[in-house]
């Protein structure tokens, strides 16, 4: 499902935010009351990356997604859903980022299931292995028709 869709996200779900090459990750947290009574509505928890200082953040649910397509991500929970935005508040100014191994996708899973995780990067991490295995095959077939054709006399020969 996309933003035209009818559905909303809630609190403790995770979202998927289209950018092109790759999906943003957040976690969706819904309304949350700040410290003195202040409601914030509709707020995601998100490893921002963008910044010079990547870290975890509370931000506007629109403000992070923008005009871009977003989809609900279903991931099965380990935890409640108030666990669930419990664990991605605590973790609200945390910082590092790692591409491989701390991205948004690790961090949302990791509040959601318990286990971090980013199948963006599996999925990256297994189509450049496939196109190394290709790219070897190619290699070993071109040396080895180089090599019959040079049995068969193929090549020139000096006169």
């Amino acid at each position: 499902m996309d933003s035209r869709s009818a559905l909303r996200p809630q609190p403790g779900s995770a979202v998927a935010i289209h950018r092109g090459a790759y999906e943003h990750y957040v976690l969706y947290a819904g309304s949350v009351t700040r410290p003195g009574g202040v409601m914030l509505p509709e707020m995601v928890v998100h490893l921002d990356a963008k910044r010079e200082d990547p870290h975890v953040a509370l931000a506007r649910f629109r403000e992070v997604v923008g005009d871009r397509p977003w989809r609900i991500v279903d991931m099965p929970p380990a935890f409640s859903r108030e666990e669930i935005v419990r664990r991605g508040m605590e973790s609200v100014g945390r910082t590092g980022y790692d591409l491989v191994n701390g991205n948004c996708e690790h961090f949302v899973r990791w509040c959601i299931t318990g286990t971090p995780e980013s199948r963006q990067v599996k999925r990256a991490a297994t189509a450049a292995q496939t196109a190394a295995r290709f790219a070897a095959a190619a290699a070993c077939t071109a040396m080895a028709a180089g090599v019959l054709l040079g049995r068969r006399g193929g090549g020139s020969k000096k006169g």
